[in-house]
């Protein structure tokens, strides 16, 4: 290699500083260490768990868990809650949401309410329909201790200020209510538009870094 291409080379790793992935084998704190590496380490998990693709993954396997009757899916500190799957779901559907009723005493409730308590360290919620309308109530009820993410969930808003990182399809009738909501078009065909799958582009979470530098993550 030429000394020019060297020199090249050199110049191009300065000025695009590449990341440095996690190696979980590497002591961090050596890594770390003052003037030795100024490239972040940046946890791979970290970067995606706030997407809607790890969101979608998530809502897949709380559908899934259905099998134990708890309807919900945990990956470190976040949980998933799935919509509606079952008789009492749709009844609860019809009798607590979204303008009457006391969504406390639906069964998705209760349900939530367990997976908590087996899961202390869960600070993020996801939910999908009823499930989004779940997390979203545990939400109010408990100021500050949980964060959520909810995809066409059956919310009363008229005001069409942003509220949260609620998310709906324009066509989906169940959260046509949610004026609050980050909406975009994504099919015409209202089952498909009350999926939570596929969710546009554009509406990924920012991964933060210490340094206070973002990665924008689709």
């Amino acid at each position: 290699m030429s000394y020019l291409n060297k020199k090249r080379r050199k110049d191009i790793n300065i000025i695009n500083k590449p990341q440095q992935w996690r190696d979980f084998s590497v002591d961090d704190i050596k890594i770390n260490k003052p003037n030795k590496i100024n490239n972040p380490v940046i946890n791979g998990y970290d970067q995606i768990k706030n997407t809607h693709r790890f969101n979608e993954y998530m809502l897949r396997q709380a559908k899934k868990a259905g099998a134990d009757g708890n309807w919900s899916y945990v990956s470190g500190d976040k949980m998933a809650v799935a919509g509606s799957q079952t008789k009492r779901d749709w009844w609860d559907d019809v009798t607590k949401v979204p303008f009457w009723g006391d969504l406390k005493k639906s069964e998705r409730y209760g349900q939530l309410n367990k997976a908590l308590e087996q899961n202390p360290n869960v600070k993020n919620l996801v939910g999908h329909s009823l499930g989004g309308a779940v997390i979203l109530e545990k939400q109010i009820n408990n100021p500050g201790k949980f964060e959520t993410v909810s995809y066409n969930s059956p919310v009363l808003q008229m005001s069409s200020m942003p509220q949260g990182n609620r998310y709906r399809n324009t066509y989906d009738p169940v959260s046509m209510f949610d004026k609050g909501a980050k909406s975009q078009f994504k099919s015409y065909n209202p089952v498909t538009a009350h999926s939570y799958h596929n969710q546009p582009d554009g509406y990924a979470s920012n991964t933060i870094l210490n340094n206070g530098n973002e990665i924008l993550i689709e």
